[in-house]
C-alpha cells in the first residue's frame, strides 16, 4: 500500500509539473532565468497544481477520503513539503534554469515534495 502511493504520488507530480515548468518565463530571456527566479515563480502555484493532481489521481483521492484530507487541508500542508525540497536540490540546481533544464529540475522537484508529503501524511504509520 505504501509503495503503490508512493509510485502514484511520483507520478502525479510528475506529469503535473511539466505545462507548469515550460511557462515559468523571465522577462530578460523567456529561455533562461537564475534559479531563484524559477523557484520564487514556481512556488506559489505548487499547492494548487499539486493538490488538483492529488485529487484526479484515483487512488490518491482514495486515500484522502480514508484519511479525511480535503483539498483545502492539502494546499495548507504542501509548502512545508516544497520548502523543505527546494532546499534541499538548491545546492545541486545550476545558476540558471533554461528550457532544456526545467523538466528535469521540475521533476526532481515534484518528486521530492510528493514523497516527502505521502510519507508524511499518505502513508499508514
Amino acid at each position: 500500500m505504501s509503495r503503490k502511493l508512493l509510485i502514484a504520488t511520483t507520478l502525479v507530480l510528475s506529469t503535473s509539473l511539466f505545462p507548469l515548468i515550460s511557462n515559468a518565463e523571465d522577462t530578460a530571456n523567456p529561455n533562461e532565468m537564475t534559479k531563484d527566479a524559477w523557484l520564487n515563480s514556481m512556488t506559489p502555484l505548487l499547492p494548487d497544481l499539486i493538490c488538483k493532481g492529488f485529487i484526479q489521481d484515483p487512488d490518491l483521492k482514495k486515500r484522502f477520503d480514508e484519511i479525511k484530507m480535503t483539498y483545502e487541508q492539502c494546499v495548507t500542508l504542501i509548502p512545508e513539503s516544497t520548502k523543505k525540497c527546494q532546499d534541499e536540490l538548491y545546492p545541486s540546481m545550476p545558476d540558471k534554469i533554461n528550457s532544456e533544464t526545467a523538466g528535469t529540475w521540475g521533476r526532481s522537484l515534484g518528486e521530492c515534495i510528493g514523497k516527502d508529503f505521502a510519507e508524511k501524511h499518505l502513508i499508514p504509520k
